[in-house]
């Protein structure tokens, strides 16, 4: 039981959060396959461009269930990328080795996908014609370390930077040539470091532009002013994952001025269902002077009110019984009023809130009588009743804010 109350509140639009992850998510996706098909363009070519699928890009309005749907195309068309450039890699190592100038030892064929498909040896060899350490042509030590490069080049070609191949060949190359067991084992730990280089360099690169797209599009919720600052910074730099942090924090910035609005809106949805007087610049006084006043309506004494306040900045929200300046009452009718008020209106108020998504954390409360009803100049209080309108913002309302600039092609 209380006549004075101060709250903390938390405030999270559910779907509203669950858009804007999937929009995250599509924008990585969508990336992440732009560099895929870059790969693969260097490959097949100028003027051998293959026919890319198109997905549709993200509404400004499109709820989860539209996103999630959207966001697994996304994830399908990143794995047809990536078989796609597997299959060009392969056709194009396969050429390599087919060149005139290729290894003196056979290769290990490679399927489309990039797997082993089988090894042949040509020729007859003489296992004891040359000693261990000395030359090696024809000898097996040799033989060993190609069918050992070219098993790991059939394991890790389709992770690969595809401008890698030709390099990879050559040490491929001077494995199959070396002249001694010792100089082919030292080709192909080269050959290793090569390969793991260039899937640390082709993951960087695709987890790069995967971090910058999905920044650039949670810059997206910042507040308007902050975003012509953000989004060079993250457009120009070589590691945008150092701007997470930066990015992440203009994005909550926002998120609170936008829970502030939401919480007024609920506040005065929750006050009608108790029967107060509320008018439909109620949100907007509160948010914009941080206090005001509202009267209760019928069934409650006239001349009292609540005085609510939502202190920017702050994540705290506190409402008083109040009367209008010049109400006679006495102690004990404002003792019932305040009383009244806990016994009909707070649990109702507070509990209309909380359906509205708004959590609340007591912090202070005030037992009736404890304190003495304030008086409010008549200035501050409404002219009248006025037609109360929902105006409750919803999920969908806010999600359509958002501009439809950030939507970013494949």
């Amino acid at each position: 039981m209380s006549s004075s109350v101060g709250y903390s509140y938390s405030y999270v639009d559910v779907e509203a959060m669950a858009c804007r992850s999937l929009r995250i998510e599509i924008a990585g996706h969508a990336a992440r396959t732009r560099v895929l098909r870059a790969q693969a363009r260097r490959l097949r070519g100028a003027g051998r461009d293959a026919a890319a699928g198109r997905l549709a890009r993200p509404a400004a309005g499109a709820g989860s269930t539209e996103l999630s749907a959207l966001a697994a195309s996304y994830r399908m068309q990143v794995e047809s990328a990536e078989r796609e450039l597997a299959g060009l890699q392969a056709a194009k190592w396969a050429s390599l080795l087919a060149a005139p100038a290729g290894p003196a030892w056979p290769a290990v064929e490679l399927s489309a996908t990039g797997e082993l498909a089988r090894s042949r040896v040509a020729g007859t060899r003489d296992q004891g014609s040359a000693p261990r350490g000395s030359a090696t042509a024809g000898g097996e030590p040799a033989a060993a370390q190609v069918v050992a490069a070219d098993r790991l080049i059939a394991s890790e070609l389709g992770r690969c930077d595809a401008a890698d191949l030709e390099s990879l060949q050559r040490l491929r190359a001077e494995i199959s040539s070396a002249s001694t067991t010792r100089r082919a084992r030292l080709a192909f730990a080269e050959l290793e470091v090569a390969v793991a280089d260039s899937i640390r360099r082709r993951r960087s690169a695709e987890e790069v532009e995967q971090v910058r797209a999905s920044l650039l599009e949670l810059v997206e919720y910042a507040l308007p002013e902050e975003r012509p600052l953000l989004r060079p910074m993250i457009e120009e730099a070589v590691d945008p994952g150092e701007l997470s942090a930066v990015v992440g924090q203009a994005a909550a910035r926002a998120d609170l001025i936008l829970a502030r609005d939401a919480v007024a809106e609920a506040a005065a949805d929750a006050l009608r269902e108790i029967g107060c007087d509320v008018g439909d610049d109620f949100a907007a006084l509160l948010t914009g002077q941080s206090e005001t006043v509202v009267s209760f309506g019928d069934g409650w004494a006239a001349g009292y009110g609540l005085l609510v306040k939502l202190p920017a900045d702050s994540g705290r929200m506190m409402a008083a019984v109040v009367k209008r300046e010049g109400t006679a009452a006495s102690v004990s009718a404002d003792e019932a009023v305040q009383r009244q008020f806990c016994d009909r209106g707070l649990q109702r108020w507070t509990g209309s809130l909380h359906g509205r998504g708004v959590v609340l954390a007591d912090e202070q409360r005030m037992e009736p009588g404890r304190l003495p009803v304030a008086a409010i100049p008549a200035k501050r209080w409404p002219a009248g009743p006025t037609t109360a309108r929902r105006t409750t913002t919803t999920s969908k309302s806010r999600e359509s804010t958002r501009p439809a600039a950030m939507e970013r092609p494949l």
